[in-house]
């Protein structure tokens, strides 16, 4: 999120209504929910932790321990078990 200059973006009418309402604060306004993106599709984690968990159920179907692709990936056994069982 970044702040933006308000007379840059909409009409001097419409700053000037604002105001009645609220000076000299921020103000927040949220993105359009059709429009919003889900968590980590904007930064790339989605898609990175999606290979991730394919790339673990891959190696667990080839036949790695669950012990050995914790240490490998970092994680916790139970996390290890969370992504091979998940549905």
């Amino acid at each position: 999120m970044k702040y933006v200059k308000v007379e840059t973006i909409l009409p001097g009418d419409l700053v000037k209504e604002i105001q009645k309402y609220i000076q000299a604060e921020y103000i927040y306004i949220p993105s359009q929910v059709e429009k919003r993106k889900a968590w980590g599709e904007k930064s790339g984690s989605r898609a990175y932790i999606q290979n991730r968990n394919e790339e673990i159920r891959c190696k667990h179907e080839s036949g790695y321990k669950i012990n050995r692709l914790a240490e490998e990936f970092f994680l916790s056994v139970d996390s290890i078990k969370k992504v091979i069982y998940a549905k």
